[in-house]
């Protein structure tokens, strides 16, 4: 029997949404969200480290939280400590000994239950996708973390809801380590359960952790499926702005624009190519490629189709084997209304 407020099964989580972000100066981005609760978060590193946070052995892991408002206090510490203990077992180290790996979370939703569960949940998981997307720190598997809650009448629910959060007498996250080629089962490597009267069975806890673990398996399909999309050669994701090339629309001309527009793409063939498809006919053309943020003339060709009224232009790199991330920017004129991306 369906007891929950909205509606939802007891195993079941709310809609999951990840997005890597692509942000400037950092080396992975991305945001993981269960419904509204959304975290961002960043690596950086490999790099330098503070001579007084140097380990010989291995790298230095540093996370920090910054919250929605505000600046960081004892809840962010608190939020610190739990995404690194969450990650830490997934992550090889003395790969890189003497430098720092550094995580920074930015939470992007407001909670005001005591039950921070659901945040902390989405900020490991997007922490882990962050790792993924950097691509420069060795790991071991991908922890995935999913929050449990204890609803008197309802018993144990996944991702509880700010409004069950509210009538919960125990609860918790769980974050486990999924890796395929090691084999077995996922492992629970971090939980946070605990409850509010102060006293919980171990059978309490089993429940709960396998309960989780059905959830935490569909975060790893989805993460999976959003790793696939990641390495395609599309552009990610697509900032465009349009500006004003000469004065104000004349009676029955179409406006001349000029159009700026950067890219992020994560080329995977080998050597890696890329296709930009307008379908409208450019006037004039100009782009730059950053590869590994060093400019590069990799322009092959500009062609135009005989039988579709678009150009379409092709970067070669002669580079087998690797698969940069490549940033492209440019700048175009036409008489279009808007411009199209393929």
């Amino acid at each position: 029997m369906n007891t929950r407020r909205d509606k939802r099964q007891r195993d079941a989580s709310r809609e999951i949404e990840i997005t890597y972000e692509g942000l400037a100066r950092v080396d992975g981005s991305a945001r993981f969200s269960y419904g509204d609760m959304t975290s961002l978060a960043s690596v950086s590193g490999p790099m330098e480290v503070r001579l007084a946070a140097e380990q010989a052995s291995q790298a230095t892991f540093e996370v920090f939280v910054r919250p929605i408002s505000n600046v960081p206090a004892t809840e962010s510490k608190a939020f610190s400590s739990a995404i690194r203990a969450a990650l830490l077992p997934s992550l090889i180290l003395n790969r890189h000994p003497r430098t720092l790996i550094q995580l920074v979370v930015q939470a992007l939703s407001f909670t005001r239950t005591q039950w921070k569960d659901v945040l902390i949940a989405s900020m490991i998981n997007a922490g882990s996708l962050a790792l993924l997307n950097a691509g420069s720190i060795p790991m071991r598997g991908v922890i995935c973390a999913v929050a449990v809650g204890r609803l008197p009448g309802a018993g144990l629910v996944i991702d509880p809801s700010e409004e069950e959060c509210a009538y919960m007498d125990a609860g918790g996250s769980f974050a486990f380590i999924f890796a395929e080629e090691v084999g077995g089962s996922a492992e629970n490597v971090w939980t946070s359960w605990r409850s509010k009267s102060g006293g919980f069975t171990e059978k309490d806890v089993f429940e709960a952790r396998e309960l989780a673990r059905v959830a935490a398996q569909n975060v790893y399909n989805a993460i999976k499926t959003s790793v696939s999309w990641m390495g395609s050669a599309e552009p990610f994701e697509l900032t465009s702005t349009a500006i004003r090339a000469h004065g104000e629309k004349t009676g029955g001309e179409d406006e001349d624009k000029m159009e700026i527009w950067c890219a992020h793409v994560f080329p995977m063939t080998s050597p890696p190519e890329l296709s930009l498809v307008f379908l409208d006919v450019v006037e004039e053309f100009n782009v730059t490629v950053l590869m590994d943020n060093l400019a590069f003339s990799g322009i092959e060709s500009l062609e135009s189709s005989d039988s579709l009224p678009c150009q379409f232009i092709r970067f070669g790199f002669a580079t087998p084997g690797h698969h940069p991330r490549i940033t492209i920017m440019g700048s175009r004129r036409d008489k279009s209304e808007a411009a199209q991306y393929r």
